[in-house]
């Protein structure tokens, strides 16, 4: 509970007689409307990581508003190659859902058309898959594998 719902409530609380036991009681029972409203304007937002990107990131949502959050990582990546190991996705995914609330850039849904097609001749269609992992090399080090899985068609 936050924010005047809770002051609210501490001061329902008071006019029904009970008792302030708590600290976050005791730091609301005594203040007015007025104090806690420049108490909650006082109180200022930590700086996200992100922020230095939130113009560039909304220009892009503005223009292409089905951009996914995979898609955004691509392009901050590719303007901002420095910052690759600073532009995390679930970070991304956090900072690019309040930037859509915020300035009300919803997600386009877009349909994808699907149709039956002839089934090839065997072997002529295939299935593949590409994939990587890091694991610890005999040294101890770090090391990127890359592996690839293809199935053909029947």
């Amino acid at each position: 509970m936050k924010g005047w719902k809770m002051y609210s409530k501490i001061h329902q609380l008071k006019e029904d007689g009970l008792n302030k036991s708590h600290k976050t009681v005791l730091k609301y029972w005594d203040m007015t409307p007025e104090e806690y409203k420049k108490y909650q304007d006082s109180c200022r937002r930590r700086k996200r990581k992100l922020d230095k990107y939130e113009d560039f990131i909304l220009l892009l949502l503005r223009t292409h508003s089905d951009y996914t959050v995979s898609q955004l990582q691509d392009r901050l990546w590719e303007h901002y190659p420095e910052e690759k190991e600073n532009i995390k996705y679930s970070t991304l995914r956090r900072f690019v859902k309040d930037i859509r609330e915020k300035y009300n850039i919803p997600k386009e849904k877009t349909l994808r058309q699907y149709q039956a097609v002839a089934d090839p001749p065997l072997g002529y269609q295939a299935q593949v898959d590409l994939g990587t992992i890091k694991v610890k090399d005999t040294s101890g080090n770090l090391v990127k594998l890359y592996a690839i899985a293809m199935v053909l068609s029947r």
